[in-house]
């Protein structure tokens, strides 16, 4: 009776074993799933979601030093490009050539820039110059 109870007993513990070993896999493999998404991003210059990829790395192991830097290299590669189609579309936009401007606006409202208030701010001028535009023809 003994000797049955502590093959149950060594049962039950390789069984919780087995299923810790499968609860690490499987993270293991999400977290390689989410770092190849956030990679692929990056190679896409989808900066905005390879960052939110590499935060939800951190949140799973904050000591992961890869993602903490790619993370900082997709923030910094955002404000860059954030900036740049903003400073752009200003220029356009003083110069008046406003179907130039308009689409580099979007791209700052899409990419859910810093700037994007400014940005919408500047769409919303742009279609009432065009619809007055078009009223004076």
């Amino acid at each position: 009776m003994l000797l049955c109870m502590q093959h149950i007993f060594a049962q039950q513990q390789n069984a919780l074993g087995d299923n810790e070993i499968g609860k690490k896999t499987a993270l293991t493999d999400s977290v390689q799933h989410i770092r190849e998404k956030a990679d692929k991003c990056m190679m896409q210059l989808n900066y905005n979601l390879a960052a939110s990829y590499y935060r939800k790395l951190l949140e799973i192991n904050i000591s992961d030093n890869y993602a903490l830097r790619k993370l900082k290299e997709a923030e910094y590669a955002q404000k860059n490009n954030c900036k740049n189609d903003l400073t752009q579309a200003e220029k356009f936009f003083s110069e008046k050539s406003y179907t130039q401007a308009k689409p580099l606006y979007k791209k700052v409202v899409e990419r859910g820039c810093d700037f994007a208030t400014i940005a919408n701010e500047r769409l919303l001028q742009i279609k009432k110059i065009l619809k007055s535009k078009n009223k004076d023809y």
